[in-house]
């Protein structure tokens, strides 16, 4: 069953964040920049602060490095800095190679999936899930995605229902995004993989509409049920009593995301929508 999970990306171009706003406002997910090039000096100067509250928020995190890398030994050289930067923090989602700079038209497919692939296997290595970012052009025409069975793929193309069809395991939908806690625009993205659980690369496959018992719009009566901020939060935020709508059916870590109109069914973003979590047993 594929899972649907709404996230952010960020990097020092957000400024301060308060990570606190950013969960209730219905973020399941973040990933991080740690950094960029080859030199540990290049990390991104809010990297350390933005773990420090996405992981005091319990949000699950990820990271990513931006990538200048050319050949197969800068790649390797880009990775080792990343590795010293985050050495010593933990991340339930992968460190991913940012590759955007395509450099030389004449370059052939195996040349950016040879970068691809030497610096995942450096970051998989250290004991972190390895995966690549890139947009819809460059995995289609620069990276043979058949060659990283052993990684994950976050596909960047903005539009809300992508047409790509090779497989992926999160979806960048959007880079005008608005979430509560963030000044300004913020990446949107959704993740249909689930990395707190045993998924492994070569499960993950295009999202597909789920089966579950539950259907987008159904009406539950609640009676002091409790709501939770996300489908992994610990503790209740609050308990709801009265006429609540499933916002998309889908069922992750056993809870279903509600909304409090039927108008609000399936729109996103989900932060917007969403009134929150609820456990299916208690339907």
């Amino acid at each position: 069953m594929s899972i649907q999970l709404s996230g952010i990306d960020v990097s020092q171009y957000q400024g301060s964040i308060d990570w606190t706003k950013v969960v209730n406002d219905g973020i399941e997910f973040a990933i991080i920049r740690a950094g960029y090039g080859r030199l540990v000096s290049q990390e991104d100067k809010y990297f350390t602060t933005n773990y420090s509250g996405a992981t005091a928020a319990l949000l699950p995190i990820g990271a990513y490095w931006f990538s200048y890398a050319l050949t197969v030994a800068e790649a390797e050289a880009e990775a080792a800095a990343c590795l010293q930067v985050i050495s010593g923090k933990n991340f339930v989602y992968p460190v991913f190679i940012d590759i955007e700079e395509i450099s030389g038209s004449e370059l052939v497919k195996e040349h950016y999936t040879n970068i691809a692939i030497a610096f995942c296997k450096k970051i998989a290595a250290a004991g972190y899930k390895a995966g690549v970012y890139a947009n819809k052009y460059t995995l289609t025409n620069y990276i043979d995605t058949d060659q990283l069975i052993s990684y994950y793929i976050w596909l960047a193309n903005y539009i809300n229902v992508t047409n790509y069809t090779g497989r992926y395991d999160i979806h960048q939908y959007s880079n005008t995004g608005s979430v509560a806690g963030i000044s300004g625009n913020v990446d949107l993205n959704r993740c249909y993989t689930d990395f707190i659980g045993s998924t492994t690369p070569t499960e993950s496959i295009t999202p597909t509409e789920p089966s579950t018992s539950f259907t987008a719009g159904d009406k539950v009566t609640l009676s002091q049920t409790a709501l939770f901020v996300s489908s992994t939060a610990v503790n209740s935020s609050s308990s709801k009593s009265g006429t609540y709508y499933v916002y998309d059916g889908i069922v992750v870590n056993g809870r279903i995301r509600i909304t409090n109109s039927l108008s609000n069914v399936g729109k996103t973003p989900a932060g917007t929508y969403v009134t929150g979590w609820i456990n299916q047993s208690d339907i």
